[in-house]
């Protein structure tokens, strides 16, 4: 670490690093037994490191009297990543599981490349009988795939079929930085403290248009705002209509940015000549907001609240609520 005081204290300057190795982490483990019905328990099998860069500045840019303005800002990088596991190998395949050397907070999706436009774009597999089959496994005697208007998914098992083993690892869904920037004014017995959270460079996938894939449950795409596919040449946000649909796939991979005003509160402190009158000390009134506004990059809704470790949004993460709270301190 690294601390500095300059210009009468009014800059303050610290810079830490660290690294933590956790040779504990907390992992289900299958018991031995059948493949069926076997039981987990708990044991500390996984071992993971942590490290990252931390930097703060303190600057007291007005402190008189009469006037006093204090800010900071705080900006913040880290790492994660999975160094041993209880079998030595990796446990569940990437996409729903731990790798060995990647970040606990990893994102995966399909490769796609548009939609099939016509039949010629649909690929063509022989299997061990000689027999043609269409991707899906469809006969392609007949010259019709079923396909037309679907995404172009990128089959890289080459097993003929769109699993979730065909997605690729696609980087960590943690931020670049984030952190705080916070201001500070006095003015005689005025008083107002402003916080901002940032985020940077974050990955997200906005997933709420599969909730329009049939499946029981609230709708969270607003329809009228999506074009689907109907003839060879069109560009469009959904797959033809009665089509499969795979929200998780890197064409809809986002790098998000976040600012959002937290916290803001403003106060006034009584004069003590009037509160010694009545037989107090001292005594402050204060509004406080909480949420009260975010700007971002992202198509969905507030990023605050979507999984920093899969950096999936489906949308059913709660909204962040937007409070107002009124308050006295009295001090006898």
């Amino acid at each position: 670490g690294l601390d500095l005081d300059m210009f009468d204290y009014r800059l303050s300057v610290k810079m830490d690093y660290y690294f933590k190795y956790t040779s504990s982490l907390l992992y289900k483990v299958r018991l031995p037994g059948t493949l069926w019905g076997a039981e987990d328990r708990d044991e500390n099998a996984m071992e993971v490191s942590n490290e990252g860069i931390e930097l703060e500045l303190l600057a007291h840019i007005l402190r008189s009297s009469k006037l006093g303005w204090r800010m900071k800002l705080n900006v913040s990088r880290d790492w994660s990543r999975l160094e041993k596991t209880y079998t030595g190998k990796d446990i569940g395949g990437g996409y729903n599981g731990f790798v060995i050397g990647r970040p606990l907070g990893s994102i995966y999706a399909f490769n796609d490349t548009g939609y099939y436009q016509n039949e010629g774009e649909v690929p063509v597999y022989t299997d061990i009988k000689g027999n043609k089959l269409f991707l899906g496994g469809v006969g392609a005697f007949t010259g019709v795939s079923g396909l037309l208007g679907t995404q172009r998914i990128s089959d890289a098992s080459g097993d003929y079929d769109i699993q979730p083993k065909d997605m690729y690892y696609l980087g960590s869904a943690l931020p670049l930085v984030y952190g705080g920037w916070v201001n500070e004014l006095t003015y005689k017995d005025f008083d107002l403290n402003i916080l901002f959270n940032y985020s940077l460079g974050r990955k997200m996938i906005n997933m709420r248009n599969a909730s329009l894939s049939g499946t029981d449950g609230p709708v969270f795409a607003d329809v009228r705002k999506l074009t689907f596919w109907q003839k060879e040449g069109d560009q469009t946000d959904m797959p033809a209509i009665g089509r499969p649909y795979y929200p998780q796939v890197r064409s809809k991979i986002e790098r998000v940015n976040l600012l959002s005003l937290k916290q803001l509160t403003i106060g006034y402190n009584m004069p003590k000549k009037v509160m010694e009158k009545i037989g107090f000390s001292g005594a402050r009134f204060f509004a406080t907001g909480e949420n009260l506004f975010y700007w971002s990059n992202y198509s969905g809704g507030n990023p605050e609240v979507v999984d920093v470790y899969s950096g999936l949004d489906g949308g059913m993460a709660y909204p962040l609520p937007r409070k107002w709270t009124l308050g006295l301190t009295l001090n006898f």
